[in-house]
């Protein structure tokens, strides 16, 4: 019996990633899994101090996400997650350390933990990666009125949205993304699941989005 199917939505802060997850949910009959921002005890102080708090910051989601993954695995029934463990590392905490916002010793430790728990995880059947213009990000992310995301300068969301252009994530095999949700219907078959050894997610994510949501 093939294992229910798991989909993904990746894509930056304010595309819309919570909205499409609670639509697929309606649509598909699917549990949803959503991102724990709210959780991190560290979030606001990051946002303050990246060079200071981004370590802290992204330990606490990778071990959170691990912790959701392995609940949607265990929960039995087709699911879909907000933001998946390897977009958080592999884009943004990649970028934190390539700004220079986490060091390199910190860096080594953060990427040995990440393999391990990520050689545990099942990749999704499906991800769907969302994009939207820096200026509808913007005021996106003014309207849900989260204090802590205010103070992100514009280069920063035009940067990171312009990094989604340098890789053609469309071209590969699976995970499969796209960039417009409306086109999802019921009438529009789910991909197989995957399959053991199948893990094209370091493929499919170059070119994503190095910001939260």
């Amino acid at each position: 019996m093939a294992p229910p199917r798991y989909i993904a939505v990746a894509g930056n802060m304010g595309a819309g990633k919570s909205s499409l997850v609670k639509w697929l949910c309606q649509q598909f009959e699917l549990a949803p899994f959503f991102e724990p921002h709210d959780e991190n005890p560290y979030l606001a102080d990051f946002y303050a101090d990246m060079p200071r708090w981004a370590f802290n910051s992204q330990l606490f989601f990778l071990v959170k996400r691990f912790k959701i993954h392995r609940e949607l695995e265990a929960s039995g029934r087709g699911v879909v997650q907000d933001r998946t463990l390897d977009e958080d590392a592999e884009i943004f905490a990649q970028y934190l350390h390539q700004q220079g916002h986490i060091n390199d010793r910190d860096w080594a430790t953060y990427s040995d933990l990440y393999t391990s728990l990520r050689s545990e995880l099942r990749p999704p059947d499906l991800m769907i990666y969302l994009r939207c213009e820096v200026k509808t990000l913007r005021k996106r992310i003014q309207m849900r009125g989260r204090d802590y995301e205010q103070a992100i300068p514009r280069p920063t969301c035009a940067r990171c949205t312009g990094s989604t252009s340098s890789g053609s994530p469309a071209t590969t095999a699976r995970p499969r993304w796209c960039s417009r949700p409306t086109a999802w219907t019921r009438d529009r078959a789910l991909p197989p699941a995957a399959t053991a050894g199948d893990d094209p997610r370091r493929a499919a994510l170059r070119g994503s989005s190095p910001t939260h949501p």
